[in-house]
């Protein structure tokens, strides 16, 4: 339906030219608003059990932010790094524009037990960002709107902490 609306062509056109920015896209077919003075704040994180786990612990995190001022489209990232740097998890959630209020984002997590490559001993970095348009995208009208981390530990240790 998209397509035929705006056409194949010029469709099949700007995605291959923007490299496939879905959110740039979409504002150069006017389908998609933006916002000037876009404004939000991290409130704040939970993560239970804790911020330490055995390998194998589901971990479930909630992010709470406030909009100040009506966003445009983008998206909400969360990404998980392990020790090594690598990035086990990358969950984007798209929206169509937030208006001023508060609200949350929850992710669950299961670390795996026999996959020391992606998930071995030690502090992961969890990141998330809230921004108009794609997060990282260097497009017109991109905008990182806030960034928060938080970490936890996977340990092997018998006693493992929970905060």
């Amino acid at each position: 339906a998209f397509c035929e609306t705006v056409g194949e062509k010029k469709f099949l056109h700007i995605i291959t030219k923007y490299h496939v920015d879905p959110f740039y896209t979409c504002e150069l077919l006017h389908t998609c608003h933006t916002s000037r003075g876009g404004a939000a704040d991290i409130m704040n994180w939970r993560i239970t059990p804790g911020t330490a786990g055995l390998p194998g612990t589901m971990f479930e995190m909630r992010v709470n932010f406030i909009v100040v001022n009506r966003t445009g489209c983008g998206e909400s990232r969360f990404e998980i790094h392990n020790p090594n740097g690598r990035k086990v998890v990358d969950l984007r959630n798209p929206f169509s524009g937030l208006k001023p209020s508060t609200y949350w984002v929850d992710y669950k997590i299961r670390t795996k037990e026999k996959d020391p490559e992606h998930w071995p001993e030690g502090n992961y970095r969890c990141n998330f960002r809230l921004c108009q348009g794609d997060c990282g995208s260097n497009m017109p009208h991109s905008e990182l709107y806030v960034r928060d981390d938080i970490y936890f530990e996977l340990t092997n240790a018998t006693t493992a902490v929970t905060a």
